[in-house]
């Protein structure tokens, strides 16, 4: 069980957006080509962060998208969250959907800590962090 590519490539973004030291807003037409990605898709990847109010998008000659809250109160979590849904925190390794209330499979045992440990790092990892780290995203 892993995140979306959808996921990958909003974290990616968001990663930067909170690199750029311009001031400016981001634009969707320099993301999508930073990220190797259609307009049209990264447009669709950006839609759920505002929605989840993670960014804002402002229209016009000036427009762009801004972080609604600081990057340092954006975690991993909520970005997953707002474009994957809860399954990757919930849903059982085996897929099966009665395990976890009182029947369990076989592997609960063992994923359970693993999940729970999965949780706390991307509760604990905001976009502030991943933005501070040396990668080989475009800067």
């Amino acid at each position: 069980m892993t995140i979306s590519k959808t996921c990958e490539l909003a974290i990616r973004a968001l990663i930067l957006i909170a690199k750029d030291t311009s001031g400016e807003p981001a634009r969707v037409s320099k993301l999508h080509i930073d990220l190797g990605i259609g307009f049209s898709f990264m447009t669709k990847i950006l839609q759920p962060l505002t929605a989840a109010g993670i960014l804002n998008s402002f229209k016009g000659a000036k427009g762009g998208l801004v972080f609604n809250r600081k990057p340092d109160d954006v975690s991993v979590k909520d970005v997953v969250l707002a474009i994957d849904g809860d399954v990757l925190f919930t849903r059982c390794a085996l897929g099966l959907p009665e395990c976890g209330g009182a029947e369990i499979c076989e592997f609960h045992e063992k994923w359970t800590p693993l999940r729970n440990e999965l949780v706390n790092t991307f509760e604990e990892t905001s976009i502030a962090d991943l933005a501070k780290t040396k990668s080989i995203l475009i800067n």
